[in-house]
Formats: C-alpha cells, structure tokens, sequence
C-alpha cells in the first residue's frame, strides 16, 4: 500500500514539475527525474509535460535531452535503457511495457511524433477477440548514431543498424543493416549511407 501511495505522489509531482516553465522548470525536472529514475545521468534536457510510467526500470545516460509531451513506460518488466547524447524530440511515445526491452545506444536521435513499442496484439484466433489474445513480448535495439526521421512506428523485435536512417513517415516492421536509409510502409532499402549525398 505505502508503494502505491508513494508511486502516486510521485505521479502527482511529476505533473507539477512537468508544467512549469523556463530555466526554473528545466532544473527542477532534472532534480525530479533524477530521483524518480532508475538513473538519470548529468547535463539532462527534460521538456514540458513527459510522462514516464515505471521510471524504476528506465536508466538515462548522459546529457540526454527530452521536449514537450513525451512518454517513456517501462511498467510491468519492462526496461528502457537509454545511451548518452540522445536526443528525442516532441511527442514521443516509447513503450516497453508487460516484459519488453527497449535500447537506444549512444547517439541516437529521435524527430517528433515517433512511436516504438516493443509489444504487440495477437491477431491469429478468428473465434476470440483481440484484445482477449494477450500479446507478443518483443525487444527493439537502436544502435549507436541513428537518425529516425519524424512520424516513424517501429514495432516490436527489431534492430536498426549502427549508422542508419530511416525516413519520415515509415514503419519499420524488420531489421536495417548498419549505415544505410530505409524508408516507406514497410520500410525498405533506399541506399546505403554515403552515395550520391551532398555534404552541407
């Protein structure tokens, strides 16, 4: 009992914390998440309204940045580990819940309105609805120094390369090999990272 009356204050606080503006609001979410976490590390960015349900399980390295209305859960086992340098940008939605793993390494970069989730509904049983079928547990790995572009989904069990993009709007339902671009519903090779690029 006493751990859900503290898990709920806690949920109360970070709404608090979460609506106050300017350098103020920065450092006092940083001093909240940094005690709501499993770990937060030095130098964190933490925007406006972030929701995180089971912070417990979720570990931050350094100078991670986070803007307006993103969420991190990782309830019921799961776990979201988190490089340093990464950066995610407004409305986010990471979800590793009911066993899922989620990985972001060093580096990584997230556009706005990007949704991942580890787990997925079962689908195959005509005669029982969907939502009585329970679901699939699943792990999505971002290695180091990947960009995905805005308005992208990722679903559960995949890997995305060390180096790759994937671009705006895709879905990502399989792996992408390291240093190449994918894009489209389902994402698919565009080209390896490198060819025809211009540099700026």
């Amino acid at each position: 009992m006493i751990t859900g009356i503290t898990s709920e204050l806690g949920s109360y606080l970070e709404a608090i914390t979460g609506a106050l503006p300017g350098a103020l609001g920065y450092r006092i979410r940083r001093a909240h998440y940094g005690r709501r976490l499993g770990r937060l590390g030095s130098g964190a960015i933490i925007g406006q309204r972030v929701l995180t349900i089971g912070p417990e399980s979720i570990f931050i390295g350094n100078h991670f940045s986070c803007w307006r209305n993103c969420t991190l859960a990782a309830c019921d086992d799961g776990l979201i580990h988190i490089g340093n340098r990464v950066g995610l940008n407004a409305n986010v939605y990471i979800n590793a819940c009911g066993g899922g793993k989620m990985t972001l390494e060093d580096d990584v970069l997230i556009a706005p309105n990007v949704v991942m989730r580890t787990n997925e509904h079962n689908t195959g049983a005509l005669d029982r609805p969907i939502n009585l079928q329970g679901s699939s547990i699943g792990e999505i790995i971002l290695e180091r120094d990947v960009w995905i572009a805005s308005n992208v989904t990722i679903s559960g069990n995949v890997r995305i390369g060390r180096g790759a993009v994937v671009a705006a709007g895709s879905v990502v339902v399989r792996d992408v090999e390291p240093y190449t671009m994918v894009g489209g519903v389902p994402a698919r090779f565009i080209k390896k990272r490198g060819e025809n690029d211009r540099e700026n």
